[in-house]
């Protein structure tokens, strides 16, 4: 299948993850106690205020996907904090130095991070994440809506956060990132199901 570019879902760039470093950090969790996960790198120093690379004074909720260096979608999630990073950096249990944390939350399943590191390792850098706020999203699906013939108003009542929930099952139903749990979508339905591929 091929993705959409992130120009054509009008993603902005935040972040891109070019090495693997030395060492090894670990989760204050119980389900990953004692495990180690790689250190991604760049390091988002500034720890939880690391800002994306574009487009920081945008607002949330957001939706974010994982690109890989040959412009295929890894991953695609929502993120519901203050800034699109937040989420994905986490303290390490022994140091208290933050690194990039994505996915590390079960001891069984593969971590985002581990999917990146393994790109790396393979020599295809960058892998770049790229996301887009509500009120960008919002207004793509409403033109869409206007050109197919559907109130555009039915978009803007939708929640934020719903609306936000939504567009990422979409998305991952659609496109089918391969380190999404399949799990986790059922067949969209409803007003967004309607509009379709907002960015066509």
């Amino acid at each position: 299948m091929k993705h959409p570019s992130h120009s054509d879902l009008s993603f902005n760039l935040a972040w891109q993850f070019t090495d693997i470093l030395p060492g090894s950090f670990e989760r204050a969790r119980e389900a990953v106690a004692g495990k180690k996960f790689p250190i991604l790198g760049p390091r988002p120093d500034a720890g939880p205020r690391t800002q994306p690379l574009s487009n920081r004074n945008v607002k949330g909720p957001y939706l974010y996907a994982v690109y890989s260096q040959t412009g295929e979608i890894r991953y695609v999630g929502k993120a519901l904090e203050k800034t699109v990073l937040y989420r994905w950096i986490r303290p390490d249990n022994r140091t208290g130095q933050h690194y990039w944390s994505h996915g590390t939350t079960s001891g069984t399943k593969k971590a985002t991070i581990e999917f990146i590191a393994e790109e790396l390792l393979a020599g295809c850098k960058p892998v770049a994440l790229y996301f887009a706020g509500y009120s960008q999203l919002v207004s793509l699906v409403q033109k869409r809506a206007t050109a197919i013939g559907i109130n555009s108003q039915e978009i803007a009542a939708i929640p934020a956060e719903q609306f936000a929930e939504q567009l990422e099952n979409y998305l991952i139903y659609t496109l089918q990132p391969p380190w999404n749990s399949r799990g986790k979508t059922s067949p969209p339905n409803g007003i967004l199901a309607k509009c379709g591929d907002y960015w066509k």
